[in-house]
């Protein structure tokens, strides 16, 4: 298995036009035709969200695709898929940002009672409590 960091799987999944492109793209296929699987840390895949959003001005759904896309391969091997997949579902239903859905999940996932918050947009996760007071 070969960890990828968030420039790797960025030029695998956006063509910016750099030659970084090329070379993410030709070593994974290369690796990926040897039989190797790739990690994708969960903060790789928050960093991914991010630069999606705040440089390419992704919107929801070409974030979703993307996150779908990761999900749907079997040679990326996500740390916590099934929050993810979980986390996903709810970034679709939801106005909660992306990591906000993951960490929901997360605590889900890990029997917490709740997740508290501040967050306004979180309120509406599974197992989320607003505190507003």
């Amino acid at each position: 298995m070969i960890g990828l960091d968030t420039n790797i799987l960025l030029r695998i999944l956006v063509d910016d036009e750099s030659r970084d492109v090329a070379k993410a793209r030709n070593f994974v296929a290369t690796y990926a035709a040897q039989g190797h699987d790739f990690y994708v840390d969960t903060v790789v895949l928050i960093e991914l969200v991010w630069v999606l959003e705040s440089v390419f001005n992704y919107g929801r759904d070409h974030i979703a695709t993307a996150i779908d896309a990761l999900l749907a391969n079997v040679a990326y091997i996500l740390d916590g898929r099934e929050a993810v997949a979980i986390a996903l579902t709810a970034f679709r239903s939801s106005r909660a940002d992306f990591s906000d859905c993951l960490i929901a999940a997360r605590c889900q996932q890990m029997n917490c009672n709740m997740t508290v918050t501040l967050d306004r947009a979180m309120h509406d996760l599974v197992g989320v409590t607003l505190i507003t007071k």
